[in-house]
């Protein structure tokens, strides 16, 4: 008789995409206190802190956290103006140091 792991399957795959999401969220939480932030700023619109959005893909295998203004990329790599926030993303990221506790372990 073959063992149907169709169920599993599902469940371990619910886990990893909510997993993912909690970890997506909580890089996005920690990339929003990174980000630079220009209190004087001229340009109309939401700011660099307003834009950040948290992608899992259909098949739950990758998150994407992402910022949605034209010159964040820029700010990422490069920021003369406050230098201790380049690399906000990255950092973001390498600041968290035990993802267990971001997946189940009911199973």
């Amino acid at each position: 008789m073959a063992t149907d792991f169709s169920k599993v399957d599902k469940l371990v795959h619910q886990a990893m995409v909510a997993g993912l999401g909690k970890l997506g969220n909580d890089v996005k939480k920690r990339a929003t206190i990174l980000e630079p932030y220009d209190n004087n700023r001229t340009e109309p619109g939401p700011h660099l802190r307003a834009t950040n959005k948290v992608e899992v893909s259909s098949s739950g295998e990758t998150v994407t956290v992402s910022v949605n203004k034209p010159y964040a990329k820029r700010r990422h790599y490069e920021n003369n103006l406050h230098p201790s926030t380049k690399y906000y993303l990255t950092n973001s990221l390498k600041s968290i140091t035990d993802v267990s506790k971001y997946f189940d372990r009911s199973f």
